[in-house]
């Protein structure tokens, strides 16, 4: 059964996108001006006295590396001596270090207890955090009336992250006009994710009227920050001539390249549906087809798993075998 035309297929295939994981930001969002204080040495003096500043401080410098020695580790000491003494500031970075194993094991329910005491505060970053893991059952029950409330106390604190986790949120649980207001408000402070999922909305003309130019605005500016699936709805629109973009078939292509290079399954889809029915831009190549599928499927596409079987019935004995390496290969060197 040959494949279909390959603009219907990539036309449908642009819509079949997966929501961002609500994910704690990896950055730690709060750190003390070293620039101007002394080595090490003489902040430590001050730390082993109890000073809890002091100790926030050092594990700064711990943390960063800044002053020539980085161990995460002593960070996590020195934070969890000033988390003690009920530093807002450790208690979050303490949180973060549990929450991605930075010089602990990690540990969801530690990081929980350490965004909880801060969050209870008023500290904005763990009250975002502290909504994330409510919203994914880390480290606690699942509880989305919790975690919305959260994420809301942060979001109109005015933290960007949080406003976007809460939109996703709102998204997933099908209240679409909460997710289009925190989606929008966050995309114009300039968050690429928000701005992907603005864009998307667009696209879809499900809540909001349908709009390509405006859907391909917000893909562009996403895009244009490297955000890989912008980057891959992007490609479509330079493939198909969308949203007041004149067609280029060579940029498609190089955005799908690369967004499918960096794990994106749907990118992955396409670019081997391209590469199925070859063009001018990029030609028939059966086995290259097949691997990109098969990557696609590995990569949580179950449609892909159709498409990978149509084309194994296009290649000889041979010509299978070297597409099964190849595959391999793919799925292994480009995943997410």
């Amino acid at each position: 059964m040959p494949i279909k035309n390959n603009r219907k297929i990539l036309m449908c295939v642009v819509v079949m996108f997966f929501f961002e994981v609500l994910s704690i930001p990896v950055a730690i969002g709060v750190t003390e001006d070293t620039a101007a204080s002394n080595k090490m040495t003489y902040i430590r003096k001050d730390a082993d006295k109890g000073d809890a500043t002091a100790q926030f401080k050092l594990a700064e410098l711990y943390r960063s590396g800044s002053e020539g020695i980085q161990s995460y580790k002593d960070a996590v000491y020195w934070y969890s001596l000033a988390a003690k003494q009920g530093l807002t500031e450790a208690q979050y970075n303490l949180g973060v270090m549990y929450a991605h194993g930075y010089g602990v094991s990690q540990n969801y329910e530690k990081a929980f207890e350490c965004y909880q005491m801060a969050a209870e505060k008023g500290f904005p970053e763990a009250q975002g955090n502290l909504g994330v893991l409510y919203s994914k059952g880390s480290g606690v029950i699942r509880d989305y009336g919790k975690a919305i409330a959260w994420l809301n106390k942060a979001a109109n604190s005015g933290l960007v992250t949080a406003q976007t986790n809460l939109a996703l949120l709102y998204d997933e649980t099908n209240k679409k006009d909460l997710a289009d207001k925190w989606y929008r408000i966050a995309a114009e402070q300039g968050d690429k994710v928000a701005q992907y999922h603005l864009g998307r909305l667009y696209y879809e003309g499900v809540i909001i009227k349908k709009d390509y130019n405006k859907a391909a605005f917000w893909y562009d500016k996403s895009a244009s920050q490297g955000f890989i699936k912008a980057q891959s709805a992007l490609s479509i629109f330079y493939y198909e001539g969308l949203g007041g973009i004149t067609v280029n078939k060579y940029k498609a292509i190089e955005l799908l390249r690369k967004s499918a290079t960096h794990g994106d399954p749907v990118a992955q889809h396409n670019l081997a549906l391209i590469y199925s029915v070859g063009t001018k831009e990029l030609p028939l190549d059966n086995k290259k087809a097949y691997a990109w599928f098969s990557a696609a499927y590995a990569h949580g596409l179950d449609k892909s798993v159709q498409y990978k079987l149509k084309m194994e019935n296009r290649l000889t004995p041979e010509e299978f075998e070297k597409a099964r390496i190849l595959s391999k290969e793919y799925i292994e060197k480009y995943k997410n």
